[in-house]
């Protein structure tokens, strides 16, 4: 008797890396492939890479599914990922996949992790980039110029992403005039202390559902345990309760909140989302709450 494979969403924009990820999937992975293409809206010729994504999934007898987002021109980095992931997610869901494939590499972890530092995220913003249930990274272990050998080597194509060039973004400043400098050691003693925080995330995530399993009720947290904790425990319990990417220094702010504020008192979190007071817990509400 056969069973029907798990299938894998393939997020493929059309680029090296995700091209050369699909191939590498379709050689070697045991599920059903979906590929997903986003078009953000952004770039004129966007059209075009949908196009390309279409028939190169057609070519490797795939089934294809996209969606276009109408994103501006002036959208930033982070609501353009954003808002990719929650439809990603969505297919996800749609077919019961197992996860979505993404062609993130050794260079994106370089990247991610000097971006998180140079915004306060903490320690965890060493290792933000990784493997998890729901995101499958099959290229974490190859840097760019490996990828970019293998498309060569296989004669692959792609299209290039005008947008790449760009130092109007964040992240294009730093892949372009920070990472072709760093020294061969250097990118050994990122990546080693990289490997190190994830090993060391999985271990305190591991503890941290433990210990939320006794504090985290209905949806709140109680703030005795926040206030009886050290600042660091108290700190990881509240990123894990909310789920949120917050800057560290934004965490710490809401530590506060949680040991001095009156019951009653909200502490935003987005403008539409709130941290709100009882008296012996915190929960999430809506503004119209």
């Amino acid at each position: 008797m056969t069973h029907e494979r798990d299938v894998l969403i393939v997020a493929v924009s059309g680029g090296v890396d995700s091209v050369v990820m699909l191939d590498m999937l379709v050689a070697s992975s045991r599920h059903r492939l979906v590929v997903a293409h986003v078009d953000h809206g952004i770039r004129e010729d966007s059209g075009e890479d949908k196009a390309f994504v279409e028939q190169l999934a057609a070519g490797y007898g795939l089934e294809f599914i996209s969606t276009e987002l109408h994103l501006r021109s002036q959208t930033s980095e982070d609501a353009a990922r954003q808002a990719r992931y929650v439809w990603l997610d969505e297919v996800c869901d749609r077919y019961h996949a197992s996860a979505v494939a993404t062609a993130h590499h050794q260079d994106d972890v370089l990247e991610t992790i000097i971006i998180n530092l140079s915004r306060g995220t903490g320690w965890r913003g060493l290792c933000s980039l990784r493997e998890t249930t729901h995101r499958h990274r099959p290229l974490l272990g190859h840097s760019k110029a490996a990828i970019i050998e293998y498309a060569l080597a296989h004669n692959l194509e792609w299209r290039e992403d005008s947008t790449n060039e760009s130092l109007r973004y964040f992240r294009n400043r730093i892949r372009n005039l920070i990472i072709p400098r760093l020294r061969a050691s250097e990118r050994d003693q990122l990546l080693g202390l990289y490997d190190a925080q994830v090993k060391l995330r999985h271990e305190i995530d591991g503890e941290l559902q433990s210990v939320q399993e006794h504090f985290v009720k209905a949806g709140g947290i109680e703030r005795y345990a926040l206030i009886m904790s050290a600042d660091n425990v108290a700190l990881e319990l509240l990123r894990g309760w909310l789920g949120e990417p917050l800057e560290q220094s934004r965490f710490r702010d809401l530590l506060l909140f949680a040991k001095t504020a009156r019951p009653g008192a909200k502490w935003s979190l987005d403008g539409q989302r709130f941290v709100l007071a009882k008296p012996r817990a915190l929960i999430v509400s809506s503004s119209r709450d």
